[in-house]
């Protein structure tokens, strides 16, 4: 998926399966975030913030991980 910031700003931190995270702040609407498949993300949303994500297939909850633990069990 790729996050995009329309207002305000965000924080997004990504964590892949090793445990490495890294910490992006989206800010400018003309820079997009790619986030690959397998890591965890965490939105911090600041007030009134718009944040736009675009996939490149139609939404299915059953393709989300939705719990933590489960997420890194498979490391």
């Amino acid at each position: 998926m790729v996050l995009v910031i329309l207002q305000a700003s965000a924080t997004i931190e990504v964590e892949n399966l090793a445990g490495q995270v890294e910490v992006f702040n989206l800010d400018n609407p003309k820079i997009g975030l790619f986030v690959p498949i397998m890591h965890w993300s965490r939105i911090y949303l600041d007030q009134g913030a718009v944040l736009l994500c675009l996939a490149s297939t139609d939404y299915d909850e059953a393709d989300y991980i939705r719990d933590y633990n489960e997420f890194r069990a498979f490391n």
